[in-house]
């Protein structure tokens, strides 16, 4: 249950899709993870795990400083992630020590609020989960939402692999009723826009997820 780590074969079927970049989130992963990247030319968006605002500080610091550490010499990391969604809280700081360890490589924390915060020198870029069609909106919502956030390290939809509905008039019940044929739709969307006429206004396009995982509530 939950997010899948990274396994050999996933570099692969990236490597087979075309996949240029890949954010290990929502924490560090093994050494694996980074050397089958560096082998396989694949760039990597390296999170620290901070994914709550209640993580305790001194936790939150040791893991982002051994996070650079440890991964500092592995070339496919291009960008530091200091968090994800967690309303800003703390990132500014391990920002801070991230920037005081590595001096080179941008760094960038995963918003779900949708700011453009960037106070000061503490961030390359802001990057964006946003789910249009999905959690609320519709699907041609994300050409917007895509064009004015740039940097999306989170989109896409659910699916049940066992649930279908007629194509031409797909709906979904987040949680309740998760069709394939809707999350496809999405797809469509977001591959027209991303890769479409206006391509280098979205510089960083990230779908959630790789491959699929269980999760209690289809049983």
């Amino acid at each position: 249950e939950g997010e899948p780590r990274v396994r050999p074969v996933d570099l692969e079927l990236l490597s087979e899709l075309g996949v240029n970049t890949i954010r290990l989130a929502h924490y560090p992963h093994s050494e694996l993870a980074y050397r089958l990247a560096d082998e396989k030319g694949i760039l990597v968006i390296a999170e620290n795990g901070h994914s709550t605002p209640v993580r305790s500080k001194a936790t939150g610091e040791v893991i982002t400083r051994e996070m650079v550490r440890q991964n500092y010499n592995h070339p496919s990391i291009v960008a530091w992630s200091v968090g994800n969604e967690s309303a800003y809280l703390g990132v500014y700081r391990y920002a801070e020590m991230v920037r005081r360890e590595d001096p080179l490589r941008a760094i960038t924390y995963a918003s779900n609020t949708g700011e453009m915060r960037l106070p000061g020198d503490a961030f390359t870029f802001i990057a964006h989960n946003r789910y249009p069609g999905w959690y609320k909106g519709a699907p041609w919502d994300f050409e917007f939402k895509a064009y004015e956030m740039r940097f999306l390290t989170e989109a896409g939809g659910g699916a049940v692999v066992s649930t279908h509905t007629d194509y031409a008039a797909a709906r979904h019940v987040v949680d309740a009723f998760e069709p394939e044929e809707y999350r496809q739709r999405i797809a469509e969307v977001h591959g027209q826009v991303v890769f479409g006429p206006n391509a280098a206004k979205v510089p960083l396009y990230l779908t959630w997820v790789l491959r699929d995982f269980p999760i209690d509530k289809y049983k």
